[in-house]
Parts: C-alpha cells; structure tokens; sequence
C-alpha cells in the first residue's frame, strides 16, 4: 500500500514540475530575461535557459558567423541581469548567481569548439 501510494506521488510530482517547467517555457518568450529569471525556481529556470539556449545556438549554427553574433547578445543579456537593480538583494544575488555561472559557461565551451 505505501508503495503504491509512493508511486503515486512520484507520478503527480513529476506532472507538477513539467507544468511548472512548461508555464515557464511559455513565460520566457514574453517577460524580459532579467525580470524573468528572479520570478521563477532556480532548477526551473536552469531547465528553460538550458531548452531556449540549445534552441538559440542551434539556430545560430546555421548563419555564417551566427555563433559569434549570439555570443555578443548572449553576454550583453548576462550583463544587464548582473547589473539589474532588481537582483541587488541577498535573496536574488542567491538565486542570480547558480542561473548566470551555467549559461556563461556553456556559451563559452560552445564557442570555443
């Protein structure tokens, strides 16, 4: 019985998270990063940056000279989101930062590929 019920809360935490991942994809195109990445869990919005920046470079891939294009957008967002006022206190500094430190890295290994 407690297996069963087990199983049943894996199931509707799972459910859970991928709406909460999906009102997040759908969020990410109409609100601004910076404004954006405070309004939402960290793991959350790690998996959507992640989702929209496959997305990104793959269509960056495909323009001569598209990765060094979206390498200079792509530092100028993480700049205005270090910068924002809105991250200034110790709550979204904790939350900025684990979101930031990834994507910086990932556009850096991608590009120096």
């Amino acid at each position: 019985m407690v297996e069963k019920w087990l199983l049943e809360v894996e199931e509707t935490m799972v459910l859970s998270i991928r709406d909460v991942i999906h009102q997040s994809v759908n969020a990410y195109a109409v609100t601004p990063r910076r404004q954006w990445v405070i309004e939402w869990p960290g793991q959350v919005a790690i998996c959507v940056s992640c989702i929209y920046w496959t997305s990104e470079v793959t269509d960056a891939m495909t323009v001569q000279h598209g990765m060094q294009v979206y390498l200079r957008a792509r530092r100028t967002t993480l700049f205005q989101v270090r910068l924002s006022p809105v991250a200034g206190t110790r709550f979204h500094r904790t939350t900025l930062v684990p979101q930031i430190e990834p994507s910086t890295r990932c556009v850096c290994v991608s590009h120096n590929k």
